[in-house]
């Protein structure tokens, strides 16, 4: 929806002139207004993406009716209706969530975040009291971040004017080894900047004098929901899905659908046609890779677009794109990345922006609610054979079968069970990717403890439960998350992800095992809701079909003198982080190799190396 920057004002020094060169680094999130506030004690300034109230009634920062509050907000909060019957105030001004979100927030109190469902980060300031609140949603769908310089506290929705405002930052280790050994990033409170951090996800806070105290008032791990038997659950679930994409759909601009073909996107399309809004129509994007046949999406979109008459537009990615746009993708996140995926995602969005829409829908987060990963099978053996006498025997002959049925050979077996000690190192279709020789040896030595590779379980959830978690967590949906954002930001547009309704996703997450393993089928109950909301029987594939992209083909084709002169390059080797000559020659072996399983650990250099590069600007 926006962007925002904030400050406290306690030194008193900071000129106007460089906070403004720093907010306007952020600019492109709110391409249709600005606006910015001060006074002795603070200091903001905001970007708008009108989409709900887009008259200037609705414009930030936003005063209350008595000029003591302030409100600055990023988001959507889809019960804003709802929340305005709690409340005793009004009178109000505009038809915007923000002035119900500034209302109910002063009516009820910050400790009432619990009520509030949307995506969202927002700073409140009391004039009278001096008091500065701040809050994120409960997945982290939008960013806050924040640093300290001498005794003043900065928030911002991206990271880049707080680079800005303070040039003494170096890339964080922790970070650093989080991202290539555990595929994990913008999990915590960490960035890949040393002295920027990042406000939790499901988190509110308050400064107190130097101190910025920080609480959780969210986790996905305490929430608890009541089932019965299969049909009603499947009601339940069906009842929450359908409320949620109806309140995604709210918008006073011209509203789309990203296209996969798979499950998730093809469930929301039908629904939205056939159920929501029924005699309407929407228009849909789907991004595929030249030369690529049938390793993409299209394919699959263009059968289903055969059956219902809609509107798609399609983009392709070449490997030119990639080359000429990897360092302008790396100052957009802010950070390295993980796929060539993000550089379609970012022309998608180019393309969607030209036709001005202003929110586009996507279908993010099905396989981590409902277990859809193939690794999420042998965590659900465990806890249907747990305790029985030949539980390994009982696991291993359901593994083979499961290898037989996605035509796989028993190389496959050994890596979901590698996956299964260690997810943080393989990848979505559970290929291990680590090569702990691709680092200086000095490098690791000094950054990494005996308990770096540990990761306990939760104790109330079980096995399923908890591999889904670390994926929810801490592996798949934060960066996916984090790429959504500032992609379709970058564009000047609203990304919405329905599947992450706070309710209907907590009640999907604690669905009995049975529901989402249905013998060897995965995501079962979502697959019946789907073929509800159709009316037919739709023909899913048992398992994930894992959609490849060239990515693999490219490195060791068209983008392989790139990756070379990248890492072969002085500065890659002066950087410290790795062993160069233990990468080249790997990669070279990777290029000769028909077999090659995974090409995610050489693109994830080189993506640090071009975002260190791009990143050389801000003196990091």
């Amino acid at each position: 929806m926006c962007g925002f920057i904030f400050c406290t004002r306690k030194d008193n020094i900071l000129l106007k002139n460089k906070f403004s060169k720093a907010a306007n680094l952020i600019s492109h999130r709110g391409p249709d207004h600005e606006a910015s506030f001060e006074d002795k004690h603070v200091f903001f300034k905001f970007f708008r993406l009108s989409i709900q109230d887009i008259s200037l009634r609705a414009m930030q920062p936003m005063h209350d009716s008595t000029g003591r509050y302030l409100i600055v907000f990023n988001g959507e909060i889809y019960n804003a209706n709802e929340l305005k019957k709690k409340i005793k105030f009004n009178r109000y001004k505009s038809s915007s969530d923000t002035e119900i979100l500034l209302y109910f927030i002063i009516e009820k109190g910050i400790s009432y975040l619990a009520e509030v469902e949307g995506m969202f980060s927002f700073i409140l300031y009391d004039k009278y009291k001096k008091a500065i609140f701040i809050a994120r949603d409960r997945f982290g769908i939008k960013p806050l971040y924040f640093s300290k310089i001498k005794s003043d506290f900065y928030f911002s929705s991206e990271i880049k004017p707080l680079l800005f405002l303070n040039k003494k930052n170096h890339i964080n280790d922790n970070a650093f080894l989080d991202f290539f050994l555990k595929g994990s990033m913008d999990h915590n409170e960490k960035t890949f900047f040393d002295k920027v951090n990042s406000v939790g996800p499901g988190h509110f806070g308050f400064i107190d004098g130097q101190n910025l105290i920080l609480k959780k008032y969210w986790n996905l791990c305490d929430q608890k929901s009541k089932y019965t038997n299969f049909v009603n659950s499947k009601n339940e679930l069906k009842s929450k899905l359908f409320d949620g994409v109806l309140k995604h759909l709210k918008s006073d601009r011209k509203l789309g659908l990203f296209l996969s073909g798979g499950t998730d996107s093809t469930t929301l399309l039908n629904l939205i046609i056939e159920q929501i809004k029924e005699g309407s129509s929407i228009e849909t994007f789907t991004y595929g890779f030249k030369g690529s046949g049938q390793l993409d999406e299209v394919s699959r979109v263009d059968n289903l677009i055969k059956k219902i008459k809609i509107k798609n537009y399609l983009i392709n990615l070449t490997p030119n794109d990639v080359i000429k746009k990897f360092e302008n993708i790396s100052i957009i996140l802010e950070s390295p990345f993980t796929s060539i995926r993000v550089f379609a995602m970012k022309k998608l969005y180019k393309l969607a922006n030209q036709l001005d829409y202003k929110v586009i829908l996507e279908g993010d987060g099905g396989d981590e609610l409902f277990g859809g990963y193939d690794y999420n099978f042998l965590p659900y053996l465990n806890d249907l054979y747990n305790n029985k006498p030949e539980k390994d025997k009982l696991i291993a002959n359901k593994l083979k079968y499961f290898a037989k049925l996605k035509k796989k050979n028993k190389d496959y077996i050994s890596d979901l069970l590698i996956t299964n000690n260690y997810q943080y190192g393989s990848t979505s279709d559970g290929t291990p990717f680590i090569n702990i020789d691709f680092f200086n040896k000095d490098y690791l030595d000094r950054n990494i403890d005996e308990q770096f590779f540990n990761s306990n379980n939760e104790k109330n959830l079980n096995y399923l439960q908890n591999s889904q978690y670390k994926d929810i967590s801490s592996i798949k949906l934060p960066r996916s998350l984090k790429y959504k954002d500032r992609i379709s930001m970058s564009e000047g547009i609203e990304c919405r992800i329905p599947l992450l309704h706070h309710p209907f996703a907590e009640y999907a997450f604690f669905l009995p095992n049975n529901y989402k393993f249905n013998k060897f089928e995965t995501r079962y109950i979502f697959k019946e809701i789907s073929r509800d909301i159709k009316k037919n029987k739709i023909k899913y594939a048992l398992t994930k079909n894992t959609i490849v992209d060239p990515q693999t083909n490219w490195l060791k084709t068209t983008l392989k003198e790139f990756f070379l002169d990248n890492i072969g390059s002085i500065y890659f080797k002066n950087l410290g982080y790795f062993n160069q000559k233990k990468i080249i020659e790997s990669f070279y072996d990777f290029c000769k190799n028909k077999n090659a399983k995974s090409s995610f650990v050489y693109f994830q250099v080189l993506s640090f190396m071009q975002f260190k590069k791009a990143f050389k600007r801000f003196n990091v």
